[in-house]
């Protein structure tokens, strides 16, 4: 049994937003359909994983390391001829 995230009483709509993740993790979801009687469904569960911001990934912070040294270098190198 997991945490109940959320209810929605209008069957016209299908979404529900979901808050307050963190970036790349996977969580699991089962839908379930309660009846007024009480009898309920559940869906099979299914994982999805968050989006990474992009400054988080690690190509990019590869890349601005790569960067930062360069241009370091540079002004070393530029103070250097002064």
């Amino acid at each position: 049994m997991g945490t109940l995230i959320g209810t929605n009483t209008d069957v016209a709509d299908t979404s529900l937003a979901v808050t307050g993740l963190s970036p790349g993790t996977t969580y699991y979801f089962t839908v379930w359909v309660v009846e007024a009687g009480g009898s309920y469904v559940d869906s099979i569960q299914r994982g999805e994983m968050t989006t990474i911001p992009l400054w988080m990934q690690p190509w990019f912070i590869g890349s601005f390391v790569a960067i930062v040294v360069v241009a370091v270098i540079v002004a070393v190198l530029l103070k250097r001829r002064k």
